[in-house]
Formats: C-alpha cells, sequence, structure tokens
C-alpha cells in the first residue's frame, strides 16, 4: 500500500534538520524542530541574548539554514531583498532571546514568543510577527517598576520593557556565573 506524505511537512523537517544542524554544532546541544525558547538551556539564551557580532552569526547561521540558503552562502552575498528578510527574522529572535532572559529573571509576567518554536519563529516569521504585536511582553507585578508601568500607557510600557533590556542581560550574566 502507498504511503501518504505530507510534502510540506516533509519540506519543513528538512529544512529544520539543515538549519539547525549549525547550531548543533555550535552550542553543543540537541536542537529540534519542536525546540522553543523556554526549552533552550540558559548558557545558550544568554549567548544569543548578548548583543554582538558572535550572536549576529549564528542568528544568520539559523535564520538563512531554515530558510534553505545553501550552507555556504554568507549574509553579505545575499541580494538585499534577502538580506532585509534576514535582518528582520534576525531582529525579533534577538528581541525574543532577551525577552527569554527577562522572564527567566523574573521580570516579565508573559510574551508570546515564549510559546512558540525557532522553526515557527522563522519560517512562519510574518504570521507570528504580526501574533506577537497583539500580545506584547508583560512586566511582572513584582518587578519594582510595576506601579510606574502600570500607569503607562501601551507603547510606553513596551518602551519602558526595551529599556531595561541592558540592565536584564547584566543580572543573567552574574547569574550565570
Amino acid at each position: 500500500m502507498a504511503r501518504i506524505v505530507d510534502l510540506e511537512l516533509y519540506r519543513r523537517q528538512q529544512r529544520a534538520q539543515q538549519g539547525l544542524k549549525a547550531w548543533r554544532n555550535r552550542f553543543g546541544w540537541n536542537f529540534g524542530s519542536d525546540t522553543r525558547l523556554m526549552d533552550i538551556p540558559d548558557r545558550i539564551v544568554g549567548i544569543q541574548a548578548s548583543p554582538g557580532l558572535s550572536s549576529t552569526v549564528a542568528f544568520y547561521e539559523l535564520i538563512m539554514g531554515l530558510l534553505g540558503y545553501r550552507p555556504e552562502l554568507s549574509f553579505e552575498e545575499l541580494d538585499g531583498r534577502d538580506q532585509s528578510k534576514v535582518l528582520d527574522i534576525h531582529l525579533f529572535l534577538a528581541d525574543n532571546f532577551r525577552f527569554e532572559v527577562m522572564f527567566r529573571l523574573g521580570w516579565l509576567e508573559r510574551f508570546s514568543g515564549r510559546r512558540l518554536t525557532l522553526l515557527e519563529m522563522v519560517l512562519d516569521f510574518q504570521r507570528v510577527r504580526q501574533l506577537s504585536f497583539g500580545d506584547p511582553p508583560a512586566l511582572a507585578s513584582s518587578h519594582p517598576g510595576y506601579g510606574h508601568y502600570r500607569r503607562m500607557v501601551l507603547l510606553d510600557r513596551q518602551v519602558m520593557i526595551r529599556k531595561l533590556i541592558p540592565k536584564a542581560l547584566e543580572a543573567f550574566e552574574d547569574r550565570l556565573k
């Protein structure tokens, strides 16, 4: 009897294997197609949440691999449209890794990216980004700045959370020592 194969599912699984291979090698951890931010060890979250060339290169490897670009192709070799697409996804992923840091510190009550897989964030980027706009990160009521945060309008709340990122990265790095 012939087996029915969901071609789109098969393609996603193949892309996941290709795209996640670089991260498995880089970090020595078994990333899978179902890996969510909440599943990733603190050490790796801390590395990828930190701004810099190392995390940028790693994000480009992941994104370009999952999107099906040839492994030997560098970001700089992409045309402008593809560079823009990769960069948008990179910034979205970096934000979500930073929100994950804040969540693990107990500074955020919730953020929508925590429940999503890396695969979804990259391959379904447009849909996922729209969903995240409708459900922005929320500061935890236990955070010392919560009283001020609560009196702010939504846009100012988002700005306040982003301004906390450098302190969160520093606190997380101290916790990892």
